[in-house]
């Protein structure tokens, strides 16, 4: 039975995908979707194409930081990691790209699995931590005004450091366990393999968490810009849409390549702000078209990097 679940979670993602794929040429049609990049100019492409890839460079420096020891200097080997995990896990259906991860890791640097599933999963918690944090900030933004938001960032800022503590803190305590129950002593067993890929220290903690902030900073303002080239409303409700595309990484099931699902979720973020549907339908889509260009070029310029010899 366990093995069945996959496969119908495959079909599922193949399914959302073609019936998306459908629905956009029946609503709006692709060949005018996609002449809509004739508004577009050459510099403004340019430009967002610039901060993702500046947003590449903040995630390879927090991979490269964060395993300083093991790496040694590869930097061009690290951002080479990135770039294909990127890729993997954009491209393959049900996130099991990212599974890629620990094997390019135990690959490139022979960093033990288990230490690279600690260090992907402290990265996720990084990730949506700051994720939700730029979406309560905005709509403290929006309720409150300035003065709140100013609080809330304090705060957010205050509880992120809170957060690491009670991580490590939690794995320490959990690692001295001394039980009889198969559950606790399995939790133990979890958090002693786990506890290496874990931040070592407070400085290892903020290097991570200041590249973290920088990598989504990019990202967001990259995919915001695309997206008001095709939909008419203010940045901050345009970073509410972005948001709500990337937000939808925790649901269970996706399309192919998160077809349907990614646009689904900008979309919904953007109709409580009186977007017109055909409009946000319409950037929704193209912002996961450049999302999915700019993931093809990493994969594509990660395969002839190489170590310089000196």
């Amino acid at each position: 039975m366990k093995s069945i679940k996959p496969i119908i979670k495959l079909l599922v993602s193949i399914v959302i995908a073609v019936v998306f794929l459908i629905f956009v040429e029946h609503y709006v049609g692709w060949a005018k979707l996609l002449t809509q990049w004739s508004k577009a100019s050459p510099v403004s492409v340019l430009v967002a194409v610039m901060f993702v890839f500046m947003s590449y460079i903040a995630r390879s420096a927090r991979l490269y930081y964060y395993f300083e020891q093991q790496i040694n200097g590869r930097f061009l080997i690290c951002t080479k990691l990135m770039l294909q995990h990127n890729f993997l896990n954009n491209i393959l259906p049900m996130r099991t790209g990212e599974v890629s991860f620990p094997l390019l890791m135990r690959s490139y640097f022979q960093t033990p699995l288990i230490t690279s599933v600690a260090a992907l999963l402290w990265f996720r918690l990084l990730d949506f931590y700051m994720l939700l944090g730029i979406a309560g900030g905005s709509i403290i933004y929006f309720r409150f005004g300035l003065g709140y938001l100013a609080v809330f960032i304090a705060l957010w800022l205050l509880c992120s450091g809170l957060l690491y503590t009670l991580v490590n803190t939690g794995v320490k305590w959990m690692m001295q366990w001394d039980t009889s129950s198969k559950l606790l002593g399995f939790m133990r067993d979890m958090a002693n393999k786990l506890e290496p890929g874990l931040p070592k220290s407070s400085k290892h903690f903020l290097t991570c968490w200041i590249a973290t902030i920088l990598s989504w900073s990019f990202k967001l303002l990259a995919f915001v810009w695309v997206l008001l080239i095709f939909v008419d409303c203010p940045f901050i409700e345009g970073l509410f849409g972005v948001i709500g595309g990337e937000l939808t990484s925790i649901l269970p099931v996706h399309g192919i390549g998160g077809l349907g699902t990614y646009e689904a979720g900008i979309v919904a973020a953007l109709l409580p702000f009186a977007v017109e549907q055909k409009q946000a339908i319409t950037g929704a889509v193209n912002v996961h078209l450049f999302l999915l260009g700019n993931t093809l070029l990493g994969g594509v310029i990660s395969i002839p990097l190489r170590e310089l010899h000196h």
